[in-house]
């Protein structure tokens, strides 16, 4: 890995940007089909709108692009996030796990490290907050394995 590469950084971001909207549209749509909440399609909306509405003009213009790389990985956790502060579930608590190798894309390691710390924070967060929705009847060993496999994770994908 590398320093940020801004000859890079905006067709990085274009990838990042169209397969992001793609995977927000799938699963918008698989929340519709599945007949989730209506909070949790809303979050879906809210998100989208946001995180979409500032990158798509950034990236077009060609303008800020280790901002809209950040802003976008940061988007993906805080999404997670409030879909786990309202319906707290192992599926959507993994999805912190399936955000962390995305950052790989920028091949660069304070972006990976951006990443590591807000997928432990909140993992950490909602193992202790939301543990009973999510880890039943699992004693708190449970969150040194989680804690150690975030490290690890990490620690192989910096390597």
């Amino acid at each position: 890995m590398h320093a940020f590469d801004v000859q890079n950084a905006y067709e990085k971001n274009r990838v990042m940007v169209k397969t992001l909207f793609i995977v927000w549209i799938a699963l918008f749509v698989v929340n519709i089909i599945a007949k989730e909440e209506m909070l949790n399609i809303l979050l879906f909306i809210v998100f989208g709108l946001i995180a979409f509405g500032v990158v798509f003009p950034l990236n077009k213009k060609r303008k800020a692009d280790f901002f809209t790389s950040v802003f976008l990985q940061t988007s993906v956790y805080a999404l997670i996030s409030a879909l786990l502060w309202v319906d707290s579930s192992i599926v959507v608590y993994l999805f912190l796990y399936l955000a962390l190798p995305v950052a790989l894309l920028y091949q660069n390691r304070f972006i990976l490290l951006i990443n590591t710390i807000e997928g432990i924070a909140i993992g950490s967060f909602y193992f202790f907050v939301r543990s009973e929705a999510i880890f039943p009847f699992n004693p708190i060993t449970d969150f040194v394995y989680i804690l150690f496999s975030f490290i690890l994770t990490a620690f192989v994908l910096y390597a």
